[in-house]
């Protein structure tokens, strides 16, 4: 089960126009791309139809920390090791700011 939380994480206040929120990932592999080459934390760039987090991950999200990890200055490529390493874990939280704008379809 995939499941959101809010936050009143201290990344909520970097910019008004974004909403900070956790979300429960299960394990295994996600079917989540990211880019890393604007500034900022990576970006979602594509979740797969068939992900487990499709509907839940949206792309533009960006993610700033895993399991508590600060991930605002890290690559995708390290990104993705971070989340690699943990894909055994019954549970994974990415924490994401989500533009307020985005809509779930």
């Amino acid at each position: 089960e995939v499941g959101l939380g809010a936050s009143d994480s201290p990344a909520a206040s970097v910019d008004s126009s974004n909403e900070y929120i956790e979300i429960d990932v299960p394990a295994g592999v996600l079917g989540v791309a990211t880019d890393s080459s604007r500034p900022g934390p990576p970006r979602v760039d594509a979740v797969q139809e068939n992900s487990i987090l499709a509907g839940v991950l949206l792309v533009g999200d960006k993610i700033v920390a895993v399991d508590g990890i600060d991930t605002t200055q890290m690559s995708s490529g390290e990104l993705n090791d971070l989340v690699s390493s943990k894909r055994d874990n019954p549970s994974r939280i990415f924490g994401v700011l989500r533009q307020h704008n985005l809509i779930i379809c």
